[in-house]
């Protein structure tokens, strides 16, 4: 139906054309003669390069029907020789027809360059591509009629001024393309990546090309190109990107290094950057110990001591047999004598031939692991010796605890029952210092220790100390040197700073001969206090020092078994000062030669004069306190009761929570120490109880317990518990929360 209506256009055109000729001829003949034939002519060359041949040859027909018609009716002002009539009919036929061959040649190549255009735009459009030309003279930007929709605007949108399509552009990239066109301009082409913003808001990525024109006199004429709508690949190429940079992220985050043979001998290898730096090589060095370079390398691969092939390393037996080798162990041992673990698992890689052509290698770092085994293995054989040590230490205080016992119940003179009883409370404290111990290893591993703070004299807690091993002193002869500033102030709990100083002065003692020499010395630096407590005692081994702060660690004499202790006190110490924000160093010259501990701790300021508070310390006199205790441990509760009955109290025992309740009813105490974990009821229970009633406000209740830990303490205070003890419990502790002056 196209092509009938193109048809009948093409013929319509060659009708007026010859009627057009015809008029023209008609007006112009009777002035110009046969020169009026001309417009026929002028119609042919029209008509053939528009509608074709065949209508051209309509008005050619209609020319010399007209030629015809005027040698007929005697109108022609030809010669009146037939002759030359005859050649001049000839002859405009043939001109006539030249006329068309020419006019249709022109329309074929103009059809021919209309198509090639259109093909080419279809091209540029399918592939995204536009034109575009820009005028140094008019300043405009012109586009080819496909780019307009590649940037959202309407066909055969221009651009005004480079000003206007620079407005357009993305920000981040106007630098880059203003310093480009600089550029060009110096040169004769170009080639620029950058963002043009769609009237939406949206961003398009465009890639432009072109090239420059200048007159003969360098002046710039016009810059032609091509441009491209590459925001397709621009999202892609950023998608690799990113990809690639999460895998390399992935990569760097994992211990593991990666490594790939390229060849099938393994003997060009890759690394990737985590490996290389587990290497300490270049990530473009060649990593395999089977080539030519392995002797560049600063490692060699390792497996019991020995040295292994390059041919028998996991990547090499994957490259060159074809198969997957798994949990490989290798050592690498640097130049510098590092020694680093890996694990590596290798699997071979193929062409699509099937062919093997490298293999891949995935290399962990088990050096952490190794060493962790072998602490394990180190603490597994100091667990056994501890658990011998504790079962010593524990029999160790009940013979003289049995034999004191023996001796109370003779009837011996009171020398013998004073001395009996020195024995127990000497045992006893040892026994409870070794359930101290007990539970500071278990805080330890928590990491559970908390600090009660507040400014404590550092010199007081260590006089206070160096008395208390006067009397083991006395017996071991060993001579104690003190140096210390008169007061040395620091923030921190007073109980367990006693206990740092302590354990370091009881362990000077404990591994120093009978007879020898030990020097503490406490010093006031600028910011810190120095504490040195050195002995001339049996001395470190060298390889010992690293672990004297490891739990269950023990000093031993060369070819003796360990001293007595859990090998827990240091472990302590080393915790309690680090909570304290300070630390803890040892030195010793090796064997025989003594040791030195050195205790460092942040110096606080010294506290202002105040005055010292009246005691207050509660003497019962003529007037009994009346206390009611409940523990379902008869033997505990009984003689704690006696204890306290010697300190002038009324004492009322129960043995579970619902007779203390019943008790506390009728007897009114003024103070309740109970026990927590009673056969019926808690303790917390009976204190609650207490505390609901209106006598019970003032009541002062203490928590005697087992369980000392934070949570433990928060529960007894929620209970309305004034005071929370752990047992054993020392007396003179028990007596000061319960205001009496201690005698014992």
């Amino acid at each position: 139906m196209i092509d009938d209506a193109a048809t009948v256009r093409r013929w319509m055109v060659a009708a007026a054309a010859a009627l057009a000729a015809l008029v023209v001829h008609l007006a112009a003949q009777p002035a110009a003669g046969i020169a009026s034939h001309l417009s026929f002519f002028l119609a042919i060359a029209i008509v053939a390069m528009i509608s074709g041949r065949a209508p051209a040859g309509l008005v050619l027909g209609a020319g010399l029907a007209v030629s015809v018609w005027r040698l007929v009716d005697g109108s022609t002002s030809l010669p009146d020789a037939w002759s030359v009539r005859s050649a001049i009919l000839a002859g405009y036929l043939v001109l006539g027809a030249l006329l068309i061959a020419m006019g249709h040649t022109a329309r074929r190549h103009a059809q021919d360059s209309q198509r090639a255009r259109a093909e080419l735009q279809r091209a540029l459009a399918a592939a995204e591509v536009g034109s575009w030309n820009f005028d140094f003279e008019s300043s405009e930007l012109r586009y080819s009629p496909n780019v307009g929709p590649l940037i959202g605007r309407p066909t055969g949108f221009v651009h005004q001024s480079l000003e206007e399509w620079r407005s357009e552009v993305h920000p981040d990239d106007v630098a880059e393309v203003t310093q480009l066109l600089r550029a060009a301009g110096k040169g004769e082409s170009y080639e620029v990546r950058y963002r043009l913003r769609t009237p939406t808001g949206d961003w398009r990525w465009l890639q432009a090309r072109g090239r420059i024109t200048r007159n003969p006199e360098g002046r710039l004429l016009r810059a032609d190109g091509i441009v491209m709508d590459i925001t397709g690949v621009r999202r892609t190429e950023l998608d690799l990107w990113r990809s690639s940079q999460e895998l390399r992220t992935m990569l760097d985050l994992i211990p593991a290094g990666v490594a790939i043979a390229h060849d099938a001998t393994g003997e060009r290898i890759t690394v990737s950057p985590r490996f290389a730096r587990m290497l300490t090589i270049d990530v473009l060095t060649n990593a395999s110990t089977s080539g030519d370079e392995r002797t560049g390398l600063p490692y060699r691969c390792m497996r019991g001591g020995v040295e292994i092939p390059g041919e028998e390393l996991p990547m090499q037996v994957a490259a060159r047999t074809g198969r997957e080798v798994h949990d490989f162990e290798v050592d690498i041992a640097f130049d510098d004598g590092r020694v680093v673990h890996l694990l590596s698992n290798a699997a071979p890689l193929f062409d699509t031939d099937g062919k093997v052509r490298g293999a891949i290698g995935v290399h962990t770092d088990i050096t952490a692991l190794k060493e962790a085994q072998r602490d394990l293995e180190r603490m597994d054989r100091q667990k056994d010796v501890f658990l011998a040590t504790l079962a010593h230490e524990l029999r160790n205080p009940l013979a003289p605890i049995r034999y004191a016992a023996a001796m109370l119940r003779t009837r011996a003179d009171a020398a013998v029952l004073d001395e009996a009883a020195r024995i127990i409370e000497r045992q006893a404290g040892q026994m409870g210092q070794l359930l101290d111990e007990l539970l500071d290893m278990s805080r330890v591993t928590r990491d559970a220790i908390e600090l009660r703070r507040e400014l404590v004299d550092l010199a007081q807690v260590l006089r206070h100390e160096v008395e208390a091993l006067q009397s083991q002193l006395a017996e071991t002869a060993h001579q104690v040197d003190v140096k210390s500033a008169q007061s040395a102030w620091v923030l921190g709990d007073e109980t367990r700073l006693h206990q740092i100083v302590a354990n370091l002065l009881s362990n000077a003692v404990k591994y120093t001969p009978p007879g020898g020499r030990i020097e503490a010395a406490l010093r006031c630096r600028e910011n810190d206090l120095e504490l040195t407590v050195r002995d001339d005692g049996i001395g470190i081994a060298g390889k010992d020092l690293p672990h004297v702060f490891d739990l269950f660690t023990q000093v031993r004499k060369p070819g003796a078994l360990p001293g007595s202790g859990l090998g827990i006190g240091l472990a302590v110490v080393r915790r309690l000062v680090q909570s304290h924000g300070g630390s803890i160093v040892v030195a010793s010259a090796g064997p025989g030669r003594g040791s030195t501990f050195t205790v460092l701790l942040p110096r606080a300021a010294s506290p202002g004069e105040v005055d010292n508070p009246q005691d207050t310390a509660f003497d019962p006199g003529g007037e009994e306190r009346r206390i009611l205790l409940c523990d379902d441990n008869a033997d505990a509760a009984n003689t704690l009761a006696e204890f306290l009955r010697l300190h002038g109290f009324l004492v009322h025992v129960t043995y579970d929570g619902t007779s203390a309740r019943r008790a506390a009813e009728e007897f009114k105490p003024e103070i309740a120490v109970l026990d927590l974990g009673l056969p019926d009821i808690s303790g917390e229970d009976v204190a609650r109880s207490i505390r609901g009633q209106p006598w019970g406000a003032d009541v002062l209740l203490v928590a005697v317990t087992g369980w000392g830990q934070a949570q433990d303490r928060a529960r007894t205070a929620a209970a309305g518990f004034t005071h929370h003890l752990v047992k054993p419990v020392e007396p003179r502790q028990l007596l000061k929360v319960l205001g009496a002056r201690a005698t014992c």
